[in-house]
C-alpha cells in the first residue's frame, strides 16, 4: 500500500480513536452504574425500551445516508442543487418523524408494546413505559429525523471535525444524563425525559451552529419541494430496507431475547456483546479507512492495488483484533465480574461464540465496506437478508436446546455466512469483470485467525472443558506475520 493510502488510513484511525474511547467509556462506565441503582430488572427494561425505540428509528437512516451522498456531491458542483436536495429532504424527515411516532403511538393505544419490548407490568407499569417511549419519539422527531439531515451539511462544508466533536459531546451528554439520573434515585420514566431533554437542547444548539457556520443556506427549508423529497425517499428505499435488516440483527435480537426467555435475561447477553464488540470498533476503524482507497482502485480497475489494500486491512486488523481477542479469554470471566460487580453471571459459551463472531465479522469488513462503497446494493441486501435468515432460523431452534449460548452460536453459524462465504464470492464475482480475483493465499492467511476462534466456540460448545492447553494452542497457531 502506497505512503497516502497509509497516512490516510492512520489518520482517519487516530480521528476515529477520540469517537472510540467515549463510545467505549459510554458501554464500560454506565452498565456498572445502572446495575448497581436500577438492579437488573429495570436495567434490562431499559435496554428493551431502547432496543424497540432504535427499530423505529429504521426508516430515518436509509435516507439520511442517501441524502448525505448527495449532498457531499452537490455541495461542490452546484450550490443550487445542493439547497435544493436539502430543504426537501427535510421535508421528507418531518413525515418520516411523525410517521414513527405515529406508529409508537398505535403500538401503545394497541396494547401490543409490552408484547412488542417482551416485558411483563409485574416489572413497570404499562403507562410508565409508554410514556417513555413517547418522550423518546418526541424528541427523536427533531434531534434524529430532522437533525440527522441537518449534520449532513457539515462535512461536505469542510466542518468534519466539528461534526466530530458535536458527536462526542452528544455522547457525553447521553451518558451524564443516564448516571445523574440513576444516583438521584429516577428510574425508567425519568430517564427518558432528561434524555430526550437534552437531547433536545443540544440539538438546538447545533441546529444554531449549522445556521451560523453556513448562512447562506438558511432558512433550509426554502429551495425545497415534496416531489423532490419524495424522489430521493424512493431512491433511499434499497439502503432503508439494508438498514432494517442490520438493525434486526441487533436490536432486533434483543426483542427475540425478551419474547423467548424474558426481559431480564437481555442484560446478561447485551453485556457480554459489549465485552467483545469493543473489539469489532477497530475493525470498523481499519475497514472504513480504506474504503476510499479501494473506490478509487476499482474506478480505475488497479486489481493488483486493490488487493494489496485489502491485504494490508487483513493483516492490520487481524493482529489487532483476533489477537485482543485470544489474549482476553483466560481473563475474560473475571474482568466481567469486576464490571459487572457480580449482578450478572458470565456465561462463557456465549462469550467465546461472540468472540469468533467478531474474528469472522473482522474478516469480511473490508470486503463487505468495498461491495458497498461501489454501490453493490444487490450483494449488499443479499448478505443482509441471508444474516437474518440464519440468525433467526437457528437462534429460535438452539435456544431451546442450550439457551443463550444457542443464541451465541446462531450468532456465529449467520456471520460465517454473511462475513466470509457471500462477501468473498461477490467480491470475486466483481472483480471477475476486471479479469481478477482475490489472492487465494492471503485469503487463507485471513481466515487462519477466524478458524482458531471458531474451533475454541466449537470446543466449548461440545462440552469439552476449556483449558490452558487448548490457549496455548491458540496462540501458537496464530499467524504473527
Amino acid at each position: 500500500m502506497n505512503n497516502t493510502a497509509q497516512k490516510r488510513v492512520f489518520n482517519n484511525y487516530s480521528i476515529g480513536l477520540i469517537s472510540f474511547i467515549i463510545s467505549f467509556l459510554q458501554a464500560i462506565i454506565t452498565v456498572p452504574i445502572l446495575l448497581h441503582y436500577w438492579g437488573n430488572d429495570i436495567y434490562a427494561i431499559w435496554i428493551a425500551l431502547f432496543a424497540g425505540f432504535s427499530l423505529l428509528q429504521t426508516f430515518d437512516f436509509g435516507h439520511q445516508s442517501y441524502v448525505g451522498n448527495l449532498l457531499n456531491v452537490e455541495y461542490h458542483i452546484s450550490k443550487k442543487r445542493f439547497a435544493e436536495y436539502l430543504g426537501s429532504s427535510l421535508y421528507t424527515a418531518i413525515l418520516l418523524g411523525f410517521f414513527q411516532l405515529t406508529i409508537t403511538i398505535l403500538l401503545i393505544i394497541s396494547g401490543y408494546l409490552d408484547n412488542l419490548l417482551g416485558i411483563s407490568d409485574n416489572i413497570i407499569d404499562y403507562t410508565s413505559i409508554s410514556l417513555s417511549l413517547i418522550f423518546l419519539m418526541v424528541m427523536w422527531v427533531v434531534a434524529g429525523s430532522v437533525g440527522g439531515v441537518l449534520v449532513k451539511t457539515l462535512i461536505p462544508a469542510g466542518y468534519m471535525p466539528q461534526s466530530l466533536i458535536w458527536g462526542i459531546i452528544f455522547k457525553l451528554s447521553q451518558i451524564l444524563s443516564l448516571i445523574i439520573v440513576a444516583i438521584g434515585g429516577g428510574k425508567i420514566l425519568e430517564a427518558s425525559i432528561v434524555y430526550s431533554v437534552v437531547q433536545l437542547l443540544l440539538s438546538f444548539l447545533v441546529f444554531r451552529y449549522i445556521k451560523n457556520k453556513l448562512p447562506e443556506f438558511f432558512p433550509w427549508w426554502q429551495n425545497g419541494n415534496v416531489k423532490t423529497g419524495f424522489n430521493n425517499l424512493k431512491n433511499s428505499v434499497v439502503l432503508t430496507v439494508n438498514n432494517a435488516l442490520q438493525q434486526l440483527s441487533s436490536n432486533g435480537l434483543v426483542l427475540f431475547i425478551t419474547n423467548v426467555f424474558s426481559a431480564t435475561v437481555v442484560p446478561a447477553f447485551t453485556t457480554v456483546r459489549t465485552l467483545t464488540n469493543t473489539a469489532s470498533v477497530f475493525t470498523n476503524l481499519f475497514s472504513t479507512s480504506i474504503q476510499p482507497d479501494l473506490i478509487k482502485y476499482h474506478a480505475k480497475q488497479e486489481i493488483e492495488k486493490l488487493s494489496s489494500t485489502l491485504n494490508a486491512n487483513w493483516f492490520f486488523s487481524g493482529v489487532v483484533v483476533n489477537l485482543a481477542l485470544i489474549l482476553i479469554i483466560p481473563f475474560a470471566e473475571s474482568i466481567f465480574k469486576i464490571w459487572t460487580r457480580g449482578i450478572i453471571i458470565f456465561d462463557f459459551n456465549l462469550f467465546i461464540s461472540l468472540a469468533a463472531s467478531i474474528s469472522v465479522i473482522n474478516f469480511g469488513a473490508g470486503l463487505y465496506n468495498y461491495l458497498y462503497g461501489i454501490n453493490n446494493l444487490k450483494s449488499v441486501s443479499i448478505i443482509a437478508t441471508a444474516r437474518v435468515i440464519v440468525l433467526f432460523s437457528f437462534s429460535f431452534y438452539l435456544s431451546g436446546f442450550v439457551g443463550l449460548s444457542g443464541i451465541g452460536a446462531a450468532v456465529l453459524l449467520s456471520e460465517i455466512f454473511a462475513s466470509i462465504i457471500l462477501p468473498h464470492y461477490f467480491v470475486n464475482k466483481v472483480l471477475k469483470t476486471f479479469n481478477g480475483k482475490l489472492n487465494a493465499k492471503s485469503v487463507l492467511i485471513a481466515l487462519i485467525s477466524p478458524c482458531i476462534l471458531t474451533t475454541l466456540a466449537l470446543v466449548q460448545l461440545s462440552g469439552l472443558e476449556f483449558s490452558y492447553i487448548i490457549w496455548g494452542s491458540a496462540l501458537f497457531l496464530f499467524p504473527w506475520d
